[in-house]
């Protein structure tokens, strides 16, 4: 599509309808990529709320006192030998305290 250089030079019906058809396509590019932000927009806002539940609990964690973990992590390893070893892998905290447990091997 051409662009005219003379303010009289008039466009012609064909090129008129041209520039409609590329007006449209332009605006339906718009608005799916309106939608797609949107939905951006949404996703975003969840995993921050999941981001800042995992803090939370993680958090919550973090202060429970050593002597609570030790009996915690003893009880789960009733349940399997393996879960000392699990446990190690976890934070360095709980690393500390389950080798420190020798009830919980």
């Amino acid at each position: 599509m051409r662009t005219p250089t003379d303010p009289n030079s008039f466009l012609s019906q064909e090129e008129i309808i041209n520039a409609r058809n590329v007006v449209h396509e332009l605006e339906m590019a718009i608005k799916e990529n309106l939608d797609i932000i949107e939905q951006a927009k949404i996703r975003i806002v969840a995993l921050e709320k999941e981001i800042q539940a995992q803090r939370t609990l993680t958090a919550s964690i973090r202060r429970l006192p050593f002597e609570i973990l030790t009996e915690i992590f003893v009880c789960c390893s009733l349940v399997s030998p393996l879960i000392p070893e699990k446990i190690t892998e976890v934070c360095r905290l709980w690393r500390q305290v389950v080798l420190a447990t020798p009830q919980a091997w």
